[in-house]
């Protein structure tokens, strides 16, 4: 039996998250990621992390930008969502601040 190796791929290093979007909450397979990054402008220094997930673009379904995903009892929005051309997506997140 040949295995799809965007499903190993999700199976070995995902979790499950929670998309919200305008047609219901849907749970999907998907790796987080807090990537670090030290970024400089002139003379200022930024540390900071992208919180981030790569997700197959099949699962992701009408998911779009403000759109919420729960991962692990945290809620986040969708920034910003880039297709790599591969079958996945890397969706930018940030967090949901309760008003």
């Amino acid at each position: 039996m040949i295995h799809d190796p965007q499903d190993i791929f999700v199976a070995d290093f995902g979790q499950t998250v929670i998309l919200q979007t305008g047609s219901g909450d849907h749970e999907i397979t998907a790796i987080y990621d807090a990537a670090f990054f030290d970024s400089s402008a002139g003379e200022i220094v930024m540390d900071t992390t992208q919180k981030r997930i790569t997700a197959k673009d099949c699962d992701l379904g009408t998911l779009k930008r403000e759109d919420k995903i729960v991962i692990a009892c945290q809620t986040f929005e969708v920034l910003q969502i880039q297709p790599d051309g591969t079958g996945f997506s890397t969706i930018l997140l940030t967090d949901v601040t309760d008003d």
